[in-house]
């Protein structure tokens, strides 16, 4: 969670607006290219751990 106070210095109010501005301009590249909005893409996971065994991950995909 960002504080308050990070975000009265103009040096780092600019670098997380150009964070942002970044993150969005990918965004729409990626939803022109692909048609899919990345912006809300998410792949959950199923860990499954053993005590033998080194955890499995497997992806749920709904």
């Amino acid at each position: 969670m960002l504080r308050t106070s990070i975000l009265r210095h103009s040096a780092n109010r600019k670098t997380l607006e150009r964070r942002l501005r970044s993150l969005h301009s990918h965004s729409t590249l990626y939803k022109r290219d692909t048609g899919i909005d990345g912006l809300y893409l998410g792949f959950p996971f199923l860990i499954h751990r053993d005590d033998r065994k080194k955890p499995k991950i497997a992806p749920i995909l709904l």
